[in-house]
């Protein structure tokens, strides 16, 4: 008797407890009270049945078996009520009336001590079990979700209940040991209940259930079930093993309970059942909509306050409400490079796409939490372990994932209020830093294809250029024909001729150079010395500016001279228009890592690092006005890399510029042999 006390106790003691709970926190309406009369009604039975016992020493009594009945007859109203407007009104009136008749016969029949009250509480049963049915038949993929833990709990207490009174029929007596467990059922369902009830949105308006408070509990209901289930089977290997039986039991349990300790202990498998509760037994945590839509109204504003790549990081930023951010893109060369910063400074390491971080990011999808991987780095493989400056203190990195592709990540700064990342956090992050990937790479393509379209109106222009030059060619040619049959004054006519036949030779030397830009000239050995005292030469009558050159020993290069020197005079144009007046620039030739480098410096107002990477290479973009075609400093390095160079550009604003040129040596013959390599 008292294992049955205790039993029904506990149960009169949740219902209880979630009773008070759902009156403090239900609505006045709605569906929220089928509930609480349930819940009211089932702890009502459960004081009726120990009050029982105490009083009259029974089990079960008339008091009990009523009790029984109300209870069913209880869940099963609210089961009808759980689900509003479904189109199944006749079937759920046939359900209604069943389950009211027989509640009634129930508490009729348990007063009067008839031994049919068994079949009517197991119709009763019935009753509730088919009702769970066509709840899962008639409702909507959403209300599944909603209801499933709340259906599969009263399902699970009827069915128990449908178990204990169809043995009742058969046996006629009720088992008193099936008839003492129902109470301990019946308490441990409250749990899931108090979930469901949580998930409800018609059910609870302010109630609020720790997430730890759950995990714990259905962790100890789970280990429970799992020492019970261990239990069953050592007492078969017991039974079936003879004389080794102890022994063999004892090893069974120390087994068991040495797997019991690996699982409790594995931060991995505590975390996916965290994951699997919060996404099975709790609301979401974003207003996806409304978050969706603030993404796309950031990413398709209008370029007057923001460009677009501060508000793809402001985009993610507004998700965790991090103050700022970085990004890099990978624009196809291989390399991941600092693309834009909001609120933040703007990056300047660079990542090679088979760095390890990039790696990471590529293959595992993650959203990168410093946080997390500072108290558990075996979670992220110790990827930044080499290079922990990858991942700075108070950071999150998301990868943007464009058409299956890497297309860059960013970085932003954790705000110091955000708690661990759940899984929430990560898909919408991750699903963000796609959509925003989508944006940068049209963005990106956009930019290309006005470039080609740029190049193309430029290739048209130098097209009608040369149509033009050779009209006037022509034109001249032909004046200096006709001159020469009109020698009746002779010093006009030779002044004539001269005049003109000069204007005929620089516009043929013009037409070549155009001519030359569309076709592949043949490159030649160059001495570097020389050439650069004939490009220093056109500026020396510069007054307003000192060229100063530090010469060296004779340094050879594979070039085409016109075009070499043409580069070399642009990037010394620059930096004597970045110079003040009277400022001085400094030009040196030698060598470095086996290749020719000419340094060209001013002291001058200097770029941003940002200036740099976003403007200074980029076609057309100048910053001379109508002055200036923006195409100098994108064609020099075009050219400096078709010679297997490099341009290098190191700048710090108010510290003045610093322009390296890197080429490959061109060694003669005789260098060849020297150095033992035959061509």
């Amino acid at each position: 008797m008292i294992l049955v006390g205790a039993s029904y106790a506990s149960a009169a003691v949740a219902y209880g407890l979630l009773a008070l709970l759902l009156a403090l926190s239900r609505q006045s309406r709605g569906q929220g009270r089928w509930l609480l009369e349930a819940v009211i009604a089932t702890a009502v039975w459960g004081v009726a049945i120990v009050a029982t016992l105490i009083w009259q020493d029974e089990v079960p009594s008339k008091v009990g078996l009523s009790a029984d009945a109300l209870r069913n007859l209880s869940w099963t109203l609210c089961l009808l009520r759980a689900l509003p407007d479904t189109g199944w009104r006749g079937t759920q009136r046939l359900l209604s009336i069943g389950a009211v008749a027989l509640g009634v016969a129930g508490i009729v029949l348990a007063l009067l001590d008839d031994d049919r009250v068994a079949m009517a509480l197991l119709g009763s049963a019935i009753v509730g079990c088919m009702t769970v049915e066509q709840i899962f038949r008639n409702s909507t993929a959403e209300q599944k979700q909603i209801l499933r833990p709340f259906l599969w709990t009263v399902c699970a207490i009827l069915a128990y209940d449908l178990f204990v009174f169809s043995n009742a029929l058969l046996v006629h007596v009720i088992d008193p040991n099936l008839w003492a467990a129902r109470g301990l059922v019946a308490a441990v369902a409250v749990p899931v209940l108090v979930v469901a009830a949580k998930r409800h949105p018609d059910w609870t308006q302010t109630l609020f259930i720790s997430r730890q408070v759950v995990f714990y509990s259905t962790t100890l209901t789970g280990v429970g079930l799992y020492l019970l289930a261990m239990a069953f089977a050592g007492a078969i290997i017991r039974q079936s093993s003879g004389q080794w039986g102890g022994p063999v039991q004892f090893g069974f349990f120390v087994a068991a309970l040495i797997v019991l300790g690996v699982a409790l202990s594995s931060a991995r498998l505590r975390s996916t059942g965290r994951m699997f509760i919060t996404k099975h037994f709790y609301r979401n945590r974003y207003e996806y909509r409304d978050e969706w839509l603030r993404l796309i109204r950031t990413l398709s504003a209008r370029g007057e306050e923001l460009p677009l790549d501060q508000r793809s990081i402001m985009a993610l930023a507004n998700i965790i409400e991090s103050p700022g951010g970085q990004i890099w893109l990978n624009k196809g060369s291989g390399t991941y490079e600092p693309f834009a910063a909001w609120h933040d400074e703007f990056p300047h390491e660079e990542f090679q796409a088979q760095s390890a971080l990039v790696r990471f990011l590529r293959d595992v999808q993650w959203v990168v939490d410093s946080a997390e991987y500072e108290s558990d780095p075996e979670l992220y493989n110790h990827v930044f372990s080499d290079r922990p400056s990858d991942l700075p203190p108070r950071s999150l990195l998301i990868p943007l994932f464009h058409q299956h592709e890497l297309l860059g990540f960013a970085r932003l700064i954790r705000p110091d209020r955000l708690k661990q990342l759940n899984y929430e956090d990560h898909d919408l992050l991750k699903t963000a830093g796609r959509q925003v990937a989508a944006f940068l790479a049209h963005d990106l393509a956009m930019e290309q294809l006005a470039e080609t379209r740029q190049f193309e109106a430029y290739n048209k222009l130098s097209a009608f250029v040369m149509h033009d030059l050779k009209n006037l060619l022509s034109q001249q040619a032909l004046l200096v024909e006709n001159a020469t049959k009109h020698r009746h004054r002779p010093e006009f006519i030779d002044d004539v001729i001269k005049t003109v036949d000069h204007g005929v030779q620089r516009m043929r030397r013009l037409l070549r150079q155009l001519e030359r830009d569309s076709v592949q000239l043949r490159e030649q050995r160059v001495e570097l010395n020389a050439l650069l005292h004939e490009t220093i030469a056109g500026f020396v009558r510069d007054a307003k500016i000192r060229i100063a050159f530090t010469p060296s020993h004779p340094v050879w290069v594979n070039a085409q001279p016109d075009r070499l020197a043409s580069v070399l005079g642009h990037v010394i144009a620059n930096a004597r228009d970045a110079s003040a007046e009277g400022g001085a620039v400094e030009i040196q030739l030698g060598q470095r890592d086996g290749r020719a480098l000419i340094e060209v410096r001013d002291h001058g107002e200097g770029m941003s690092e940002e200036f740099i990477r976003r403007r200074l290479f980029k076609p057309f973009d100048t910053t001379k006005g109508s002055s200036g075609m923006g195409i100098g400093v994108y064609q020099a390095r075009d050219v400096i890399r078709s010679l297997g160079g490099e341009i290098e550009v190191q700048s710090r604003v108010g510290s003045g510029t610093l322009v390296s040129i890197l080429l490959p040596i061109a060694h003669s013959v005789a260098d060849r042999h020297a150095s033992g390599v035959v061509g």
